[in-house]
């Protein structure tokens, strides 16, 4: 939030925390963890053995879905007027 206040540009920062879910299969597990770029840097090998592996523990869960947690942090403010900015902005 330091950034968006440097400069006096911005109002006040309002803050808000979307928490959501998305619910895996093994194939989307697998399509969604193979862009990660930790496993992407795997050996095409080592790659395909730990995505097999991600695609089977999600394959025994009750009705083979995993559900994936996430909170999406959103930053809204409104700019100042320009005429109102420090000299020099």
């Amino acid at each position: 939030m330091a950034e968006l206040r440097a400069g006096d540009w911005f109002g006040p920062v309002q803050v808000e925390m979307i928490r959501w879910k998305h619910q895996l299969t093994p194939h989307g597990a697998r399509v969604l963890w193979g862009t990660f770029p930790n496993v992407r840097e795997l050996s095409t090998d080592q790659r395909e053995a730990f995505l097999d592996g991600v695609a089977e523990v999600i394959a025994r869960q009750p009705g083979a879905t995993a559900i994936d947690h996430y909170v999406t942090a959103l930053y809204t403010a409104p700019r100042r007027d320009s005429s109102a900015l420090p000299a020099g902005s």
